[in-house]
């Protein structure tokens, strides 16, 4: 292997000037040999002082062959306004838009009466009429010229009258707490509340040792006496004895000497009655009894 002798390039043998510096090669004729700058040879480019040997040709040849053998580039996506990218589509294969997400289902009515009125017509409803009011239906047992008395087709609650087998007081009564506080904040509206009236009822407190007493008291919901029940249940349409299908508590109590209490309950099978004197403290199922203001 010959060097030129100015830039110490690697020189073919037909070669007569280097083709990097152009120094004319010792011992060749003038016009000998092939200029390497016409032809598409590698030509090899060697420094002593290095390892290394660099490949070059000429640059017509490397920008054709970068053509043919570059891979192309990926299209870049452009990008919206607010910077987020979005992925263009081919105008050849049109990609369909995505499908529209099923419509939601309709909430499930809640379960329904025959003959049930919504509450704002319940002024032309007669005894015996189903209403709703949230999530409760009641019953029309009785009306007024501006109020009606209503009675919840089911119980809201299972709940002792108290836990004390010597309470045998109404008034003070764990039962008529909750009816007249927990119950009215989780079962009525704002609105709704301003509609319960405040009644005035009577309760019998009967003793075994003679001396029997009234008790009176004022409440926005209650519980249905005997009396109350027999007065207003009887005036109502069959169906809405349903409402004592299980036992409920009447507002009716009881005591001996001891102090001892008791209360009644009712239910209602197959539209024959059966009352029970039961201890105060034992849990039965609670139907919530309301007067009803249909004029604000």
């Amino acid at each position: 292997m010959e060097y030129c002798s100015a830039c110490k390039s690697i020189l073919k043998p037909e070669y007569t000037f280097c083709p990097f510096c152009g120094a004319k090669r010792p011992g060749q004729a003038d016009g000998a040999g092939t200029d390497p700058a016409d032809s598409n040879e590698v030509l090899l480019l060697a420094k002593p002082e290095k390892d290394d040997v660099v490949i070059y040709r000429s640059w017509e040849v490397i920008e054709t062959k970068l053509k043919k053998t570059a891979p192309p580039k990926p299209p870049v996506p452009p990008k919206t306004d607010e910077g987020k990218t979005v992925i263009a589509k081919d105008p050849k294969t049109p990609v369909p838009d995505p499908p529209e997400p099923p419509a939601p289902e309709p909430p499930k009515s809640p379960k329904n009466y025959e003959g049930e009125i919504p509450i704002e017509e319940i002024a032309q409803a007669l005894p015996g009429a189903v209403v709703r009011i949230g999530d409760i239906p009641w019953h029309v047992l009785w009306m007024r010229a501006d109020s009606c008395l209503l009675v919840a087709d089911q119980p809201v609650v299972k709940m002792a009258l108290t836990e004390s087998s010597h309470q045998v007081s109404w008034r003070t009564s764990r039962l008529r707490k909750w009816l007249n506080n927990t119950f009215i904040s989780e079962f009525f509206t704002p609105a709704q509340r301003e509609r319960l009236q405040t009644v005035k009822n009577s309760t019998s407190i009967r003793r075994k040792d003679g001396y029997d007493f009234i008790e009176s008291t004022e409440e926005r919901v209650s519980i249905l006496s005997r009396q109350e029940y027999e007065f207003y249940v009887s005036r109502c349409s069959h169906h809405s004895w349903e409402l004592y299908a299980e036992p409920g508590l009447v507002r009716d109590l009881s005591s001996d000497t001891s102090g001892s209490g008791s209360v009644l309950t009712l239910s209602v099978q197959n539209g024959k009655e059966n009352w029970v004197e039961a201890r105060t403290y034992v849990r039965a199922q609670i139907y919530p009894m309301i007067w009803w203001r249909m004029n604000n």
